[in-house]
This record gives C-alpha cells, sequence and structure tokens, in this order.
C-alpha cells in the first residue's frame, strides 16, 4: 500500500502556514507540538492513529449571524493534504463558470464574466437567479462521500485507501462534541436553531470555515453543473457556491426552474430558497456576488460594502500605532475591492474626509500618511503662490508637484519640462507681463481622473495640490493626492526640440499677425540665423533649466523690439 511521503506532507504545512505565521492559532501549534511535529503526523496518517482534534467555536454577525468552527491548527494541514491530492483531478472536472474556492477564480471574474455576457444579449432575455436553502447546512455527508469515493476510485489513486480513510475521517467527524468556544460567547443564544450544528442531527451539515468544506461544496455541486450543462444544455450558466445565475428566454427558464428544483431534492437532497429566486429582464439590476450590474451598462459594489467602508472611515480617533495599520489596511482592502467598478466619486468622497492624511498610491495600492512639512509651506500665507511652489520643489524634488489655480492644475520649470513629454501636455511661457516668467504645463480640472491614471501607469512621484474653493478671502490648498513610487526620475535636458517649438511659437502666437505681414523677409532670416548660430554655440547638457528659460526669453525680446 502506498504511503504519503514527507515532500507531500511539507508541501501541505508550507501551504498551511502561508500569511499565517504571526496569528495566534500558528505561534500555539509551535508552542504545543514544534515545527518538526509534521513527521509525527504523518506517521499517525500512514499507520492509521490520526486523531482530530478539539475545535474551536466562534459566532460572527456579518453579513449575517452565523456559527463558525475552526479546526486546529494541525488539522488544517490535514486539510491542505488532501485537497492537495483531490484538487488537480477534480479540477479537470468542474466547469469554468464556477468560481467559489479555485485559483485564478473568485467574485471579481465572475461578475466580469457575466457582465461580458448580458452587455452582449438583447434586452428580450430574461436572468433566473436561484439560491440554496441553508447550503452548508443541508448537504448530505453520506452523499458526499459516496460521490468522492467514486472518483477517487474512477482515478485509480495510488494512495487510494489512506486517501479514503482521511476523506472519511473529515466529513463525518462532528466537531460539536470536542470543541471551544470562544470570543463572544452571548452571540451562540442568538443563532437560530436551524443554523446551529449544535441543533441539527450528525447526518447533514459541513463546518464553514475549513478548506475542505469550501473544496467538498464544489464536488457537492459539480453534479448540478453538470446536469445543467450535460441534459438542459444551458449555455449561460454562472455559479459562485450555492449562488448560480441563467440567461436565457423567459419560456425556457421557467422550463429550467422545475427541472433544477426537482434534481436537486431528488438528487443532492437540498431544496430552493424562494424568497431570492428571481426571473427578471436583464436589462433590470443584478445583484450576484457582491456587485450590482446596472441596467446592462455598469458595474457598482453593494451599498452593504460603501457602508462597511464608511463605518471604518468614520470611527472614532486611532489612538496606537497598530489600530492605525489596521485601519489603513481595511481602507485598501474596500478600496481594491470597489475600483474595478464605477465608483471613482463614492471613492474621492469618502477618502477626502480624511483631511488630516494624505493618498500615498504604491503598486496600485492606497497608503495614507500625515505630511506636516508640506502643510507647513501651504499654511504660511506670507508666500505667494510661485514662491510656495519654489519652496516645495525644494523640499521634493523628486516629485512633480501640480498645483492647482482657477480651473486649471499647473506645473513650472524644469517640472513642466519633464511631465509634459510623460503625459502629452503642452509647453507653454507663463505671461510675460507678470513679474516670473517660466515654462508651464497645464490640464484642466475637469480631466483630472484622465491624468491620475496616466500618472499611475507611468508611476510618476507626483504631488497635486487642490484649491479649496470654499475659501474666499485666501487661497489656500490642501494635497488632494500624492503618487510615490520610491524612484528617481531625471530630467531629459534634450531640449533642442523644446526651444525650436516655443520660438516658433513666439513668431506666431505672441506676436500679432500684423506685425509679422510687416516683417521684412531678409530681416526675418538674418534673426533666424543669428538665434541658430548663437544656440548652437552654447552646450545645453551643462546648462540649467531656469538659464534656458531666460534665454529664450532675451530672444523673445529682441525679436519684438527688431519688429517695433
Amino acid at each position: 500500500m502506498s504511503k504519503f511521503t514527507i515532500e507531500e506532507m511539507y508541501e501541505a504545512y508550507t501551504d498551511c502556514i502561508k500569511h499565517k505565521k504571526s496569528t495566534r492559532d500558528y505561534l500555539e501549534y509551535i508552542d504545543k507540538y514544534g515545527e518538526w511535529y509534521i513527521y509525527d503526523l504523518l506517521e499517525q496518517i500512514n499507520t492509521r492513529k490520526y486523531k482530530i482534534g478539539k475545535s474551536k467555536c466562534f459566532v460572527v454577525t456579518k453579513p449575517k449571524i452565523r456559527e463558525i468552527f475552526a479546526a486546529e491548527f494541525k488539522d488544517r494541514i490535514i486539510h491542505h493534504l488532501v485537497v492537495n491530492q483531490l484538487e488537480p483531478y477534480f479540477e479537470k472536472r468542474f466547469i469554468p463558470a464556477v468560481y467559489s474556492c479555485r485559483k485564478w477564480k473568485g467574485t471579481l471574474l465572475g461578475i466580469q464574466d457575466l457582465f461580458k455576457h448580458i452587455r452582449t444579449l438583447p434586452k428580450s432575455y430574461y436572468y433566473l437567479q436561484m439560491d440554496i436553502k441553508g447550503f452548508f447546512m443541508s448537504i448530505d455527508k453520506q452523499i458526499l462521500s459516496d460521490l468522492v469515493d467514486k472518483n477517487i476510485r474512477r482515478k485509480n489513486f495510488k494512495k487510494y485507501k489512506l486517501l479514503r480513510y482521511l476523506i472519511k475521517k473529515i466529513i463525518f467527524y462532528s466537531p460539536t462534541k470536542s470543541v471551544r468556544k470562544v470570543w463572544d460567547i452571548s452571540l451562540f443564544s442568538k443563532v437560530p436553531k436551524h443554523k446551529s450544528l449544535f441543533q441539527v442531527g450528525s447526518k447533514k451539515w459541513l463546518a464553514i470555515w475549513n478548506l475542505t468544506s469550501q473544496f467538498f461544496a464544489n464536488v457537492y455541486m459539480n453534479e448540478l453543473d453538470q446536469f445543467v450543462k450535460r441534459e438542459l444544455q444551458v449555455r449561460y450558466y454562472f455559479r459562485y457556491v450555492d449562488d448560480f445565475i441563467i440567461l436565457g428566454k423567459k419560456e425556457e427558464l421557467i422550463n429550467f426552474h422545475k427541472k433544477i428544483k426537482r434534481f436537486l431534492k431528488e438528487n443532492l437532497l437540498l431544496e430552493l430558497l424562494e424568497k431570492k429566486t428571481k426571473l427578471l429582464p436583464i436589462h433590470y439590476d443584478i445583484d450576484f456576488i457582491g456587485y450590482i450590474i446596472k441596467k446592462q451598462s455598469y458595474i457598482l459594489p453593494r451599498k452593504r460594502t460603501i457602508k462597511s467602508m464608511k463605518n471604518i472611515i468614520f470611527q472614532e480617533n486611532i489612538q496606537n500605532k497598530e489600530l492605525y495599520e489596521k485601519t489603513f489596511s481595511s481602507i485598501n482592502s474596500y478600496c481594491w475591492l470597489i475600483k474595478h467598478t464605477k465608483s471613482f466619486r463614492i471613492r474621492k468622497n469618502l477618502l477626502r474626509k480624511l483631511n488630516t492624511l494624505t493618498f500615498y498610491i504604491e503598486k496600485q495600492y492606497f497608503f495614507l500618511k500625515k505630511k506636516e512639512k508640506i502643510y507647513d509651506i501651504l499654511e504660511n500665507k506670507k508666500l505667494k503662490t510661485m514662491k510656495q511652489y519654489k519652496e516645495l520643489q525644494k523640499k521634493y524634488k523628486n516629485h512633480i508637484i501640480f498645483m492647482q489655480i482657477g480651473c486649471f492644475y499647473k506645473a513650472f520649470d524644469y517640472h513642466a519640462v519633464y511631465v509634459s513629454k510623460k503625459l502629452w501636455l503642452k509647453l507653454t511661457v507663463t505671461n510675460p507681463r507678470t513679474s516670473w516668467e517660466t515654462l508651464m504645463c497645464w490640464f484642466y480640472e475637469k480631466a483630472l481622473e484622465k491624468y491620475e491614471n496616466l500618472i499611475q501607469t507611468k508611476k510618476i512621484n507626483t504631488i497635486i495640490l487642490k484649491q479649496k474653493k470654499e475659501e474666499n478671502k485666501d487661497i489656500v490648498r490642501d494635497i488632494y493626492k500624492t503618487y510615490t513610487y520610491n524612484k528617481s526620475w531625471f530630467i531629459p535636458i534634450s531640449s533642442m526640440d523644446e526651444i525650436n517649438r516655443l520660438k516658433k511659437q513666439y513668431y506666431e502666437k505672441k506676436l500679432s499677425k500684423n506685425k509679422i505681414q510687416n516683417i521684412e523677409k531678409e530681416t526675418y532670416i538674418d534673426i533666424e540665423k543669428e538665434f541658430i548660430i548663437e544656440f548652437k554655440s552654447m552646450d545645453i547638457w551643462k546648462m540649467n533649466m531656469y538659464d534656458i528659460v531666460e534665454y529664450v526669453l532675451k530672444w523673445k525680446k529682441i525679436l519684438t523690439n527688431k519688429v517695433d
């Protein structure tokens, strides 16, 4: 008889401890058994002396109140061992439209696939959405055991007998016999009887928290998937755990509903939750696996998700560093969860409430941190706009600074030269009548979202300062967002093209058309030659950007004087 090897056990152990080394369960396991306990665990399995340890039970209230049974850490290693053996075989037999507890799947891919197909269908089509009543509490253990047993016999696994021993041990084990209640014990009395494992019989249910429960749920529901695809010949079918949707014509969907209901009752001993069964046109809103497809046009996050994000943002003051990091991690998670939907305004309005924090984006994730030095400069009312800008340039040399002035976001000096090429912005000269003539690039405030995306894709270190328009007396600017990628940037001073373009701009725009017409051709050519000769004699690679600007402005004045 083939036995499990230490390599297979070690692979299961490494999978189990991934991202778990700082958890209490892992530390308790190390303290009680030690790192080398996997050798003893391997011996117990191969000799069939393995015993399941005491489970930990607690009650969660979100999104619904329910009991959670978490296996002991050493038992979770065995769960990974079993799933590692079975997954390659079953993965080939699962249909592609199942998105729960599978590699490279998930809720986001599920809603995107559904949305992609819905957009291609005419509005005359309908969708049938169904849910199973008390799914994990209704799974029949004997039926599940027979299904797994039938498949592993067909495959002729080398470790068939040991696998069968472990699978039956896991499926038929009742965690209520040896359990430790933790956290708020008063919540156990609020759990409905039909949802409590302490109240139902031992022939049905699987513990929700365990990896094997999630995997075996897919094995159990695979019978329905095969029935829908093979016998009913349904083309558009999408499932996540016990929640599934079928797209088609109304008459077909009514017929499918009857056949599926009969199949579940006869073959899997499951019932549909009629309250959640929906038969509606596809141009209606579709609420599926945490997202809402709105009128076949775009995807929105659920109101419950936004409400949870608001609760985190508007919670009480953060008192210590651990709570600070935990809060920002939660906000990062929610931002990632909803950023794939049409939710830019929601995110912007919620995050701007944190007006004492600056938003960092690194690797497309939000990181929040105070920036006191920037505020010191901005709140100094003695400094005018350009003086503030130059002070910020000195302190943040590796950041492009965009400052809102009226309806525009502007960057100046060498920042403008660099960012104009990166973001395809127009490079111009500021009004020559003002006291600070310099190069400038800008974009309109309505295009802010577009240029934010460009800044992220190009990975440019950027600080965006937003004007507070509600302040009437003084122009006060606040930090809107900061993008930091920890990479230095340099100014490409291949400025010949820039200078020529600016020079041409002076001829065509700064001088009026009447003056240009009055210029004699010979005078114009002489000025052109003189400019080029003097420019070629200069080594622009050694010049400062300010010197180049002054040089161009000097020639502009010479030209205008000669014309006059």
